[in-house]
């Protein structure tokens, strides 16, 4: 072979593998990475589902949201679906696993969640292994939703010979308690007139109660001190609850023996009383006599006391004699009948009578 044929050889060589290359770059990540998995050893387990919408074969086999494998097919089995999948052989799978459809947003496409993860411990699903239909589950389907939605309505609808289910019930709750609920109705009306005629105030004591709820938390400790002492004093009640028992019952047998003490002498304790209310009617009746005592009392005792000398133990009195007035016409009568002629006989006052008080005068008189 000639040198420009070699070189000619080797271009194409070159030019194919460059072409080779970038065609398998422009290949879909799906099919490069199906490739890589078909590559690597692999275990086919299957399991059963109501339902498989949005399911096809190549979406993924996941484990917290990590793949590990792909769907390799799905088939209807009658009520059920049956859905055969191919993972990791590295994975390691609880022999009790659940798989579930999940779908990451409302418009993609759903892929096989395993449940839960392995632990370390325990069997495993092993290869060929089967999950059935109570092991699985299924996103409930806006469909499912809206026909729950219709088949509740047409229940309220009722049939054309009863009419409307909700009439059924309401009318029997209603009937004869229109006034009540007019009535309700109009105390409600009453009430919300009353709360907005009132806004300023509510606000007012709700901004009150959020100051008094953040001054307590300011003083959170002392709060938390006053309830342990409250705490405190309640179990020191409970330690001295025999005692307080004690008190308590001696209390209740003195008030029944003071009632029955009561009871039997009711006719004294009543004279008693009576005379009591005559005593309290007098001193209320004498009330100025007795004040002018009160007053007066104290200055006459110190008076005695300032009388009395201790050293020569004697009692010191000097009566004011003028303060004394006797009565008149008794005086003028004695005057007359002992035929005294002193100013005591016309004033009545003893200081007037003279130093022997008229004495002398009295028994000359008497002699006459």
């Amino acid at each position: 072979m000639s040198t420009s044929t070699t070189r000619a050889g080797k271009l194409a060589a070159v030019c194919l593998a460059a072409l080779l290359a970038s065609g398998c770059a422009l290949l879909p990540d799906s099919v490069t990475g199906l490739g890589d998995r078909m590559l690597s050893e692999q275990k086919r387990i299957s399991a059963d589902f109501e339902s498989v919408a949005g399911l096809y074969p190549g979406n993924e086999v996941a484990i917290l949201g990590v793949p590990v494998g792909v769907v390799d097919s799905v088939t209807p089995r009658g009520s059920f679906v049956e859905v055969v999948m191919s993972v990791d052989r590295d994975v390691r799978i609880p022999a009790d696993a659940m798989a579930a459809l999940i779908s990451p947003q409302l418009i993609t496409n759903r892929h096989v969640e395993l449940a839960p993860a392995y632990t370390g411990s325990g069997p495993e699903l092993a290869d060929g292994a089967h999950i059935p239909l109570a092991r699985t589950r299924t996103p409930v389907e806006l469909d499912r939703i809206l026909a729950n939605f219709d088949q509740l309505g047409e229940a309220l609808k009722g049939n054309s010979e009863d009419g409307p289910m909700a009439s059924r019930v309401l009318f029997p709750l209603l009937d004869g308690n229109g006034d009540r609920l007019r009535e309700t109705l109009d105390e409600l009306s009453a009430a919300f007139e009353v709360t907005f005629a009132n806004k300023d105030q509510i606000a007012n004591t709700i901004i009150e109660l959020g100051e008094i709820t953040q001054i307590i938390a300011e003083n959170d400790q002392t709060v938390r001190d006053f309830s342990g002492r409250i705490t405190e004093l309640v179990a020191l009640f409970g330690q001295q609850s025999p005692g307080l028992q004690a008190v308590l019952t001696q209390l209740d047998d003195f008030i029944t023996n003071t009632s029955s003490v009561v009871g039997e002498n009711q006719d004294q304790l009543a004279g008693a009383l009576t005379k009591f209310v005559a005593i309290a009617a007098q001193m209320r009746a004498n009330a100025r006599n007795l004040t002018e005592i009160i007053d007066v009392g104290p200055l006459m005792f110190e008076n005695f006391d300032n009388a009395i000398s201790r050293e020569h133990q004697a009692l010191r009195l000097h009566g004011l004699l003028d303060k004394i007035v006797l009565d008149s016409e008794v005086i003028a009568t004695f005057c007359e009948r002992v035929q005294m002629r002193l100013d005591g006989c016309r004033t009545g006052k003893i200081s007037d009578m003279g130093p022997d008080f008229g004495l002398t005068a009295a028994l000359l008189g008497l002699t006459r």
